[in-house]
């Protein structure tokens, strides 16, 4: 079944109501949140935290089928904004399952802002070059502060590339390559808060140097 697709201002608790049926159309009653699994994506990453939800059927007698959602708007993930998808199972039939999308952004409307920052190379800012014009074709490979690949790009004609999405404080390490070139001095982006509110880029080009035939 699905539920609800809503928009929420960050920081406030979410209570939502769905109703559970079996492959029978049938009311399922009876149930406690031990008996169900909670799935919940933020921005199409899965394995999110579900800490500050709290499921509890309505009335078996007067209202079966019908569950109540508390979800918290401090320890639950309203406490950040995002796109999220939580998907709670009938753990024993997962073919039970109830989705609901929930928007949670800066002031409660589709008119927030959402979703991770982005870094795209300008002049001046984070463009390759040969020194003196432009650079195309060359790799611009991203690296976490851990050393671990993030996401790479290729310069266009003018020397930029991105955008680059990021949603996760860091700071993130650019390296330079291109064939005949020898490697550029690194550049970083730094990325703050999380979720992520600014990237700011290296604020400067990066220049490779021609290699030398010694070289």
């Amino acid at each position: 079944m699905s539920g609800s697709n809503e928009y929420f201002k960050v920081g406030n608790s979410i209570a939502d109501d769905f109703y559970l049926i079996d492959s029978t159309a049938a009311p399922v009653t009876g149930k406690v949140q031990a008996n169900f699994t909670f799935d919940l994506t933020k921005n199409g990453t899965g394995n999110q935290s579900t800490t500050g939800i709290t499921l509890t059927e309505v009335s078996a007698a007067t209202d079966p089928g019908v569950y109540h959602l508390d979800i918290s708007g401090s320890t639950g993930f309203p406490a950040a904004t995002g796109t999220y998808l939580l998907k709670i199972f009938v753990t024993a039939d997962s073919t039970q399952v109830v989705v609901a999308t929930y928007r949670v952004n800066s002031d409660g409307t589709g008119a927030g802002t959402i979703g991770p920052v982005s870094f795209t190379a300008t002049a001046a800012d984070g463009r390759i070059t040969d020194g003196a014009s432009a650079l195309s074709g060359a790799t611009v490979l991203i690296k976490r502060s851990t050393g671990v690949n993030y996401t790479s790009f290729t310069s266009s004609a003018t020397g930029v590339w991105g955008p680059a999405y990021f949603t996760e404080a860091d700071t993130y390490t650019l390296s330079v390559f291109k064939s005949g070139y020898s490697t550029s001095n690194t550049g970083t982006i730094t990325v703050t808060a999380t979720p992520a509110s600014s990237a700011v880029g290296p604020l400067a080009d990066l220049a490779l140097t021609v290699s030398s035939s010694g070289s």
